[in-house]
């Protein structure tokens, strides 16, 4: 296996992703490139930004829904994508610093990033989790 990746796995009514990664940054980061996976993006590469944003301090799951539904927000209201993160803990939470790119167009349409059977497990090689999308 990989230190860190994703993959689509099947559920019943919406969309899933597994990801996993050598720590809870890279998992982070594994999601987000998940996320746009599933929502097939493409980018415009020759305008290149950077952005900050901070997500509240928290458990690990909810940092991680609240990551992506902030990036999911930025999607339809600023038709954005990021990569290239960069995390700092301050005291109010996860300072996040990443590379904003236009997009040009997506294919499929996520409502949201869910709770349901979010668990982000431990492992010998990192932490690994699989997210639920509303659709």
């Amino acid at each position: 296996m990989k230190t860190h990746g994703f993959e689509e796995v099947a559920h019943t009514a919406d969309r899933a992703i597994k990801v996993w990664a050598e720590d809870f940054n890279s998992l982070l980061c594994q999601s987000a490139r998940g996320m746009y996976g599933l929502m097939d993006i493409t980018p415009d590469p020759t305008h290149q930004f950077i952005a900050k944003f901070t997500i509240i301090k928290s458990n690990r799951e909810t940092v991680l829904v609240d990551f992506l539904n902030e990036l999911l927000f930025r999607v339809e209201e600023k038709l954005a994508m990021y990569e290239n993160f960069s995390f700092t803990k301050e005291v109010k939470g996860l300072q996040v610093t990443a590379y904003e790119y236009p997009i040009k167009a997506f294919q499929r349409e996520i409502k949201a990033v869910t709770f349901h059977n979010l668990v982000i497990k431990d492992m010998d090689f990192g932490v690994m989790t699989t997210i639920t999308f509303d659709v």
